[in-house]
């Protein structure tokens, strides 16, 4: 059916201002809704790789690191380790992620990916007591 009032243009300035006013209250109610849908959050110490690592049919997306312990760095040099140095970095890595990386994937992550990972691990290192309690 044909609605007569559908083509009809509405010379009232008011009436005009009126639904742009409506529409804009409907479009900001609709903004305000998709924002209080609950959106999973990262927890703190996960990295979302840019590049998803293939590890046979797993795609890994996210990679959970931990808090190293004293026990983690062992037969590793601290100081090439906070210059994030590579070598150090893929026997480092495998000890505190989750899922555990391979020494040979950290080697084949894009650039961005790795450097996420390394600064990320490395923030564990300039925490205060205050900060982890």
């Amino acid at each position: 059916m044909f609605d007569q009032h559908e083509n009809t243009e509405n010379t009232n300035p008011t009436a005009n201002d009126s639904a742009v006013t409506d529409t804009q209250t409907a479009g900001a109610a609709v903004a305000v809704a998709d924002a209080a849908t609950p959106v999973p959050a990262l927890d703190n110490n996960t990295v979302k790789l840019g590049y998803a690592l293939m590890r046979g049919e797993q795609e890994i997306k996210n990679i959970e690191l931990r808090k190293p312990v004293t026990g983690d760095l062992r037969g590793l040099s601290v100081t090439q380790l906070l210059n994030t140095d590579v070598d150090q970095m893929c026997k480092f890595l495998p000890r505190i992620t989750t899922p555990a990386l391979m020494p040979s994937e950290i080697e084949k992550l894009p650039v961005g990916d790795f450097l996420s990972l390394a600064m990320k691990s490395l923030g564990f290192f300039t925490e205060s007591q205050s900060q982890t309690a």
